[in-house]
């Protein structure tokens, strides 16, 4: 199980799911048995996650990961080489998806592309390395400095995580079947995963709060504390709930009960966030929900054969 979760391939089959969710929850599951490589958009998103995820906590930044020693860390120390190698076939699948794929997808991928690359890698401007952090040495001494990842940006991080994944497992989806972006299933289904991502990622800023604190990164449960941070995360879940009831109401023959039980199940999970927890608990459990909810979804619209827009 540590294999499939510490290699992030847990992640991107959750992000693949999510994407076929899309097309079931936004009408347009007949899309996918009627139209050729109609798999092409799961499979690229299933690759770049798996791709972008190794590359995050390989490549070192001067973020978290730099004072982050966590179980998952040391699994990954001790096995580079191999996630190299999944990371470069990873990129040379995710490649030979494109050749399946719309042109409105490629344009797409761009910006998500740039984002996604500027988040993992420190392609940024240089700065102090050791900004943040209490200095009581010689003024003298040189400090160190480097480039930056979008992820070590002070209060951007998990803004930008709930962006891209909407982006990416609602947006594209939404391309490649054609439906309108500005419809109100499009928008309604974009602020409810947008919501749904925030919420499971606020823990694991409250799991890094010491190391994002050491790296001078300011994080939400930094300033709001873990406690009000668990409050934060419960209020976005309820938020997803509104969403899903304006969006479809309370029919039986939709999506609102599968998304419901998946929203009752990930408040359960939540509710023991504020302290720590074993590192299977954040990338095994809470990562999870994102594959929970994609499965009650497709199982339950799949076997009453319908499909809602």
């Amino acid at each position: 199980m540590r294999l499939l979760i510490f290699s992030n391939i847990y992640i991107s089959l959750a992000a693949a799911a999510l994407t076929v969710q899309a097309y079931y929850v936004l009408g347009a599951r007949a899309f996918l048995r009627t139209t050729p490589h109609a798999w092409g958009p799961a499979a690229l998103v299933f690759c770049a996650t798996l791709m972008v995820y190794n590359l995050d906590r390989l490549v070192a930044g001067s973020g978290e990961d730099a004072v982050d020693l966590t179980e998952r860390h040391r699994w990954i120390q001790a096995r580079k080489r191999w996630l190299w190698g999944l990371v470069v076939l990873a990129g040379v699948a995710g490649a030979a998806t494109l050749f399946v794929l719309p042109l409105s997808i490629l344009a797409a991928l761009i910006p998500l592309g740039l984002i996604a690359g500027a988040y993992s890698l420190p392609l940024l401007g240089r700065s102090d390395a050791a900004s943040g952090r209490a200095d009581t040495s010689d003024k003298a001494a040189p400090r160190l400095r480097t480039r930056r990842r979008l992820k070590d940006i002070p209060g951007l991080k998990i803004f930008l995580i709930a962006l891209v994944w909407a982006a990416v497992t609602v947006i594209l989806p939404a391309l490649h079947a054609s439906v309108d972006l500005a419809s109100r299933g499009v928008l309604l289904t974009f602020v409810a995963r947008m919501l749904f991502i925030f919420a499971i990622t606020l823990p694991f800023d409250i799991r890094d709060m010491r190391g994002d604190a050491e790296a001078g990164i300011r994080t939400l449960p930094m300033l709001l504390g873990p406690q009000r941070t668990r409050l934060l995360a419960l209020a976005l879940m309820l938020g997803f709930c509104g969403v899903i009831l304006v969006h479809y109401g309370a029919h039986l023959s939709g999506p609102t009960l599968p998304l419901l039980l998946s929203a009752l199940a990930t408040s359960a999970a939540l509710l023991f966030c504020a302290r720590p927890r074993p590192e299977l608990y954040y990338v095994g459990l809470l990562d999870g929900t994102m594959l929970l909810q994609p499965l009650l979804v497709i199982a339950y619209l799949g076997g009453a054969g319908l499909g809602f827009g």
